[in-house]
């Protein structure tokens, strides 16, 4: 239940027998029950209106108008008071409060619904006059090991849904050196992934370059942004590369 005033969602366990007056289980946007703080924060709130619920991955949207935004909620686990958002839409960080008219911006979101079928995100902004849709799959990059030998390689990233999107996705990459250097390690890639409809992994290539020399074990990373048609939920991996 999205409680404007109070800058909170109370969630209720109707479970078992359910009574008038049934008090809440959790409580989300205040660390208590009694409080009732306006806050631009990764666990607060300003103005919740909506609420939508994807019953598959136990996510819960809730949009603030206040604040322009929609924060998502992961409650596939223990749920606790004042929980953290995992991902927020509207705003590039969770402490934004900026409105806007752009496609990635937001102006006063108040209603929410949620297709499961297509996973996408339906919200509308009472001050833009309009319906934003978004999909909103996650997307992942798993840490993967690839064993050098004196001739060049290929190391493969392992890029995941978390659901088959309705729509294509596509998402951003980018290497970036740690203890293995570009040029003589490995050579720094970028580009982009595209998912096609139905479509949940794919990889990304890296080619390594091989030598003679008898040396440690050398790490660098893959890093996604700029998501579009799902929504990132680990950014970065890590290639570990063995003698």
């Amino acid at each position: 239940v999205a409680g404007s005033a109070n800058h909170r969602v109370t969630i209720y366990d109707l479970s078992t027998t359910t009574s008038n007056g049934e008090a809440a289980t959790y409580v989300l946007g205040q660390s208590m029950f009694t409080s009732s703080t306006a806050a631009n924060t990764q666990t607060g709130m300003n103005g919740p209106r909506g609420i939508a619920y994807d019953t598959v991955l136990s996510q819960l949207y809730v949009s603030q108008t206040t604040n322009h935004r929609v924060t998502i909620y992961d409650l596939s686990t223990t749920t606790s008071n004042g929980e953290a958002a995992v991902n927020v839409l509207g705003q590039s960080t969770f402490t934004g409060t900026a409105s806007a008219a752009t496609q990635t911006g937001m102006n006063d979101p108040v209603g929410l619904a949620y297709d499961a079928s297509s996973t996408l995100l339906y919200v509308v902004e009472n001050t833009n006059n309009r319906v934003t849709i978004f999909g909103v799959s996650t997307v992942s990059v798993a840490d993967a090991t690839f064993t050098e030998t004196d001739a060049t390689g290929t190391a493969q990233f392992t890029v995941s849904l978390s659901r088959a999107a309705g729509s294509t996705v596509t998402v951003d990459y980018t290497t970036a050196a740690g203890t293995a250097v570009t040029t003589t390690d490995y050579t720094a890639t970028t580009g982009t992934i595209t998912f096609s409809v139905g479509q949940t992994t794919t990889s990304v290539s890296i080619p390594i370059v091989g030598d003679t020399l008898d040396e440690e074990d050398e790490t660098f990373v893959l890093n996604l942004s700029n998501a579009s048609g799902a929504t990132i939920s680990d950014s970065q991996a890590t290639m570990t590369i063995t003698d």
